[in-house]
């Protein structure tokens, strides 16, 4: 297998060094803008898929989200040159996900995975979208999601504590 050029992943988009516009459509659109793709966090928000990275309960009452929604109109605007990788944060909704990404023909441009481990059912997933592309993660704190190895499309390398992954 030959590996694929570098591809440049915003991660939560471009927010660095104002960390409150983390998941934010600004934020998002300035990493679109310069050619990048982005990784998202979504969650669940007063009943709407909401962009955050951490539960939205305890956040003070100022704090923006970013709907989901609009970010997926700002994804097919994009253009096919930019993939988003979308971190599915709570149990339930990842059928959800899949089928707005479905109907919206976004599936060969994006990426999902539930790397907090909220047990993001594959099989469901792909019931929604059958051409939905699911990573499975792999590091040196964690073994990848059990389950049928045909269900993923690729895998994410993680090195937190130590430097193990080779060519």
């Amino acid at each position: 297998m030959t590996p694929k050029s570098p591809q440049y992943i915003a991660h939560r988009g471009l927010w660095w060094p104002d960390r409150f516009r983390e998941n934010l459509l600004p934020a998002i659109q300035d990493a679109f803008d310069a050619g990048f793709s982005v990784e998202v966090d979504v969650r669940v928000h007063d009943d709407l898929l909401v962009l955050s990275h951490d539960p939205p309960a305890g956040r003070s009452p100022s704090h923006r989200f970013a709907c989901w929604e609009d970010f997926l109109d700002m994804l097919v605007v994009a253009g096919s040159g930019c993939e988003a990788f979308i971190d599915i944060k709570e149990p339930g909704t990842e059928t959800r996900i899949a089928a707005d990404l479905w109907a919206r023909g976004l599936c060969g441009r994006t990426w999902l995975f539930d790397f907090g481990l909220c047990c993001a059912d594959p099989a469901k997933v792909l019931a929604a979208a059958p051409d939905a592309r699911l990573l499975r993660r792999v590091s040196d704190r964690t073994e990848h999601e059990p389950g049928d190895d045909r269900l993923w499309s690729g895998t994410w390398l993680d090195q937190w504590d130590s430097e193990w992954v080779t060519a």
